[in-house]
């Protein structure tokens, strides 16, 4: 099995994550998949963003949903001198007619709750951009991936877990009855988290294992080395180098100030 590569945020050690930079840039790699965030704004508008507040990634303050679509967009976003946080029609937009799949992360607000029609509105668009064959959604909550839009979408949908939660359930064992309850047979664990041989026991139980924080030479080898369905990285250059043996237009990674 050849992995396939996800850019992370766009590739967010390689350009200002969720940006339509980022996410030009991944797709210019030639990349499978690319992976997104979403949040609401308080005028009902979704808006591409990982985190619930604003300090850490633009020069505003304070919680995303606070804020109109209109005052979001004219933030700068620290690390890029011209990007503005996109609208996800735009980043569905940018995939257009090519092959690449979407992975979309349902957010949380500020205050860690489910944001009241952000699913019905994601799937809304995702539909009309003409992309449901090819999108699927991802989350490390079990409650938005069983919410009825989302259930009823027919997408594929993906469970992000944590290692020490993974821990705490049992493993591979108690992990069945989580997957039942999110309706999904995928999985996806910190690459150090994951061995061959759990990955073998996994396959065996029918349940897709894929890695997330495939950043370093080093994870991205190894999640290369367990010949994992997906990964994601910040670094899709790199990884699409390591695995194809070719170079890709690649830049140094970045930091945020």
């Amino acid at each position: 099995m050849v992995s396939r590569i996800a850019a992370h945020r766009g590739g967010a050690l390689e350009a200002a994550e969720n940006t339509l930079e980022a996410f030009a840039h991944a797709l210019s790699l030639g990349v499978e998949e690319i992976e997104c965030d979403v949040h609401l704004s308080c005028d009902g508008q979704i808006m591409v963003h990982h985190d619930a507040t604003l300090d850490r990634m633009t020069d505003g303050h304070g919680p995303l949903s606070a804020c109109t679509a209109q005052a979001l967009r004219g933030l700068r976003i620290k690390g890029s001198a011209t990007a503005r946080m996109p609208l996800l029609s735009e980043v569905l937009a940018l995939l257009g007619a090519g092959d690449t799949v979407l992975r979309l992360e349902l957010k949380r607000d500020v205050h860690g709750r489910l944001y009241e029609g952000l699913a019905e509105a994601a799937l809304a668009e995702i539909g009309r951009a003409r992309l449901r064959e090819r999108s699927y959604i991802t989350n490390f909550a079990v409650d938005y991936l069983r919410a009825p839009a989302v259930a009823d979408s027919g997408l594929a949908r993906l469970l992000l877990m944590e290692a020490e939660t993974f821990r705490d359930i049992g493993a591979l064992d108690g992990l069945a009855r989580i997957l039942d309850l999110a309706g999904t047979r995928q999985v996806a664990l910190p690459i150090g988290a994951l061995s061959s041989d759990l990955v073998a026991t996994a396959r065996a139980r029918d349940v897709a294992v894929s890695a997330f924080g495939c950043h370093t030479d080093a994870q991205i080898r190894a999640a290369l080395d367990l010949r994992l369905p997906v990964f994601t990285s910040d670094r899709p250059s790199v990884a699409l180098l390591m695995r194809d043996g070719r170079s890709h237009a690649s830049v140094p990674d970045r930091s945020v100030g």
